[in-house]
């Protein structure tokens, strides 16, 4: 999956700057790395964080990094999910310039419309159209605080946001949310930041749910990344 991760990416006809990876566990430090040696080059940083830790941690590490190395603009890479080559281009098109201009005010974004990918052992691999407008389900309380989400592993989000989910993430209200999206939506929410909802001519992102992701859409009544192995 690391593997896939970084060719898509390199694949990308608008390249990012920094392609971050942020190796976890408690034996981060020996992780072997020759799957992925030859494509290792200027624009792909290797990190090791030797702890365990859930998703929301690794995401805010991998933003830390980030932030210290003065990127401007977030897109959040999952490694088992699939980004067309024209992927990061559509979403700055989509974004537009004037938002990616202004730093002052906070923005966040999430692709809706997209599809959805089964991809289960020994199964064919089945390819739907889904909307997404309620990520893969929000809880009851959420859709009543009007929460906007779209596909979670598409999350982006400029210096603004990513400083915003650093400096709260420890926050009690927030650090019991361990999965990232939850983490992220709920928190920039609090903060005044709604996340917009982008939707593409054609599909450039595909959620696939596989044998170790359980996940499934709950009926929705109705340049630069980071990514991390564990997403």
């Amino acid at each position: 999956m690391l593997r896939s991760c970084i060719l898509q990416m390199q694949a990308q006809t608008r390249l990012p700057d920094t392609h971050l990876i942020l190796i976890n566990g408690v034996d981060a430090l020996d992780y072997d790395s020759r799957t992925v040696t030859d494509l290792i080059n200027q624009r792909v940083q290797f990190k090791a964080y030797p702890y365990d830790a859930n998703t929301s941690e690794l995401t805010v590490q991998c933003l830390k990094i980030m932030l210290e190395q003065g990127v401007d603009l977030f897109f959040k890479i999952d490694s088992d999910d699939m980004y067309y080559c024209n992927y990061i281009e559509t979403f700055l098109e989509e974004i537009g310039e004037e938002k990616l201009a202004q730093t002052e005010k906070a923005f966040a974004a999430n692709l809706v419309d997209q599809l959805f990918i089964t991809a289960q052992d020994n199964t064919a691999v089945k390819i739907k159209r889904a909307h997404f407008q309620r990520g893969l389900g929000l809880p009851p309380h959420e859709i009543e605080k009007g929460i906007k989400v779209g596909a979670p592993p598409t999350y982006v989000f400029n210096r603004k946001a990513a400083q915003l989910i650093v400096d709260n993430a420890d926050n009690p209200k927030y650090r019991h949310l361990t999965y990232d999206d939850a983490m992220m939506r709920n928190l920039l929410f609090d903060h005044g930041v709604v996340i917009d909802q982008i939707t593409t001519k054609e599909p450039i992102f595909g959620y696939v749910r596989h044998g170790s992701n359980i996940s499934s859409i709950k009926p929705h009544s109705k340049a630069t990344t980071g990514s991390n192995n564990e997403s």
